[in-house]
């Protein structure tokens, strides 16, 4: 980077004003409409994706939302949305809406997909049209999944997408946006390259002219990276009279030389990986704990190690708020639950010590245990317990209690973390549950998915005892052969299955519903 370049960045990162700020002033003079005018509210059924954190689940979001929307016409549900987004700009604070996901915005766009509504195109452009802040908070490090929105609504709206290359008075960051846009539905549609190369061709050009009489060069790059990385050789001369005639930063390349490398080098893929965020999902949903990621890529996740402890303060009790969560938490309440019908066995035991529960899927496991045990005719939780997956993924009471070491970190997380429908998915799926003494599993049970369906409308027992049959161990036996021994000397007292009806019914009043 020569002298003048230091210079320029120098200039942007002085003073006491944020690089957002910085951008506001010298770029962005919109005139927003007056959103709350055009109908800024937010429908119940999209109040989830509202109210979404950094840690939901993102797969299991949408299908909530997806599922919550089924009954609407696809007219409401247009509706519903472009007033979603009104509210969404109208109301943003970054002061707040810092804290959200990113998602909040996102499964909007996702639902505009999945429906096709491709007259809500200026919508999504609308986005584009909000201040830096906006822009930080809810797009940046996520530019592609705006890029996939913009090609699944925009592909047959071309002239749409050109118009706001040439819109002004916008930050200069959401121009590449669509720019990859255009680049993908040449890509994607090859019917369609030679148009898409015009477009593009003319608007390099306007940026040309428009540098040389001194506006800001900084996307030059971005765009020479999309044509680039897309192979559009019709553009290799534009882009090198582009290189030779201005002086600008370069950031993602070294000079027109590695850009012609990328362009001829046929192996080079697109920038962006999909082109619809339904496939970004399926890429969360793959992967092994996606719901403790936000949208960033794998393996990607804009930090450094040596940073990671920047945040933590030493004068908060963690502690306190980790057992908090523990303690609070009942029903993943994002994800719509299925009505699972489970058989929970003791293994080993001298007779058949069984129960069969109907529970929601979005229980956690933390609290599963309480209701097994309760199930079971016991009052008491185990302190140390730990669910076993068929590939022997682990989910166990706590880490500490477990002494887990660092190499077993991926094959072990906690159960107050996952629900019942993390580990059961389909009919005859099965797990193991285990209650230790000294880390050591005393007593074993298989948990039976035996039947799964939905819960067509809200009912007063969410939590019901089925079936039943023997007689489950007291808290003061110990070990299996103990409990044999009072099998055997007709000692067992047989449950009182009205009082455990009770009981589950005491359980299910005391925490809250789950939907």
């Amino acid at each position: 980077m020569d002298e003048d370049q230091l210079s320029q960045m120098s200039s942007l990162f002085s003073g006491d004003q944020s690089m957002d700020d910085i951008l506001n002033e010298r770029y962005y003079f919109y005139d927003r409409p007056n959103y709350a005018s055009l109908g800024a509210d937010v429908s119940r059924w999209l109040m989830p994706l509202w109210n979404a954190q950094n840690d939901d689940n993102k797969v299991s979001l949408c299908g909530f939302v997806d599922d919550d929307g089924r009954e609407l016409s696809l007219e409401q549900k247009r509706l519903d949305l472009r007033h979603y987004l009104y509210m969404l700009f109208n109301c943003f604070d970054p002061k707040i809406d810092g804290q959200n996901s990113c998602w909040k915005l996102y499964g909007a766009l996702w639902l505009l997909e999945k429906y096709k509504m491709t007259d809500c195109l200026d919508n999504v452009l609308e986005v584009l049209r909000q201040d830096a802040r906006f822009f930080t908070f809810y797009i940046h490090g996520c530019e592609d999944y705006l890029s996939a929105v913009l090609y699944q609504l925009g592909r047959d709206q071309l002239e749409v997408l050109e118009n706001f290359m040439y819109e002004s008075g916008l930050i200069p960051d959401g121009k590449p946006i669509v720019f990859d846009a255009l680049i993908l539905t040449a890509l994607r549609q090859p019917e369609k390259r030679l148009r898409i190369v015009s477009i593009a061709s003319k608007y390099l050009r306007y940026c040309l002219d428009i540098c040389r009489k001194g506006a800001n060069p900084s996307n030059l790059e971005l765009y020479a990276g999309a044509l680039a990385t897309g192979h559009i050789h019709e553009l290799r001369l534009q882009l090198r009279e582009l290189y030779n005639e201005l002086d600008f930063p370069h950031f993602m390349y070294d000079g027109i030389e590695e850009v012609e490398a990328i362009m001829d080098d046929e192996e080079a893929d697109f920038l962006i990986e999909c082109d619809n965020l339904n496939d970004f999902l399926l890429q969360l949903k793959n992967e092994k704990n996606a719901d403790n990621y936000g949208l960033m890529p794998y393996g990607d996740f804009g930090f450094d190690d040596e940073d990671d402890d920047e945040d933590y303060d030493e004068d908060y009790d963690y502690d306190d708020d980790y057992e908090a969560i523990k303690n609070t938490n009942t029903y993943y309440l994002k994800e719509k639950p299925k009505r699972l019908t489970l058989r929970i066995e003791l293994d080993g035991a001298p007779e058949p010590v069984q129960r069969t529960l109907q529970v929601p899927s979005n229980m956690y496991l933390s609290r599963f245990v309480e209701l097994i045990m309760t199930a079971f005719g016991r009052n008491d939780e185990p302190e140390q317990y730990v669910f076993t997956e068929r590939d022997g993924f682990r989910f166990v009471s706590d880490f500490d209690d477990w002494d887990i070491d660092d190499e077993e970190m991926d094959e072990v997380d906690e159960a107050f973390f996952a629900t019942i429908s993390d580990v059961l998915k389909k009919k005859n799926d099965f797990i193991s549950f285990g209650i230790a003494k000294n880390r050591k599993v005393v007593w074993h049970h298989t948990i039976l998915l035996e039947k799964s369906g939905r819960y067509t409308e809200k009912t007063q027992d969410y939590v019901l005892l089925l079936d039943g049959q023997g007689t489950y161990p007291a808290k003061s036996v110990r070990t299996m052969e103990q409990y044999i021994k009072q099998h055997q000397e007709g000692k067992l007292r047989r449950p009182n299955f009205k009082t455990v009806h009770q009981h589950i019914r005491e359980f299910e009043d005391f925490y809250e519903p789950p939907i």
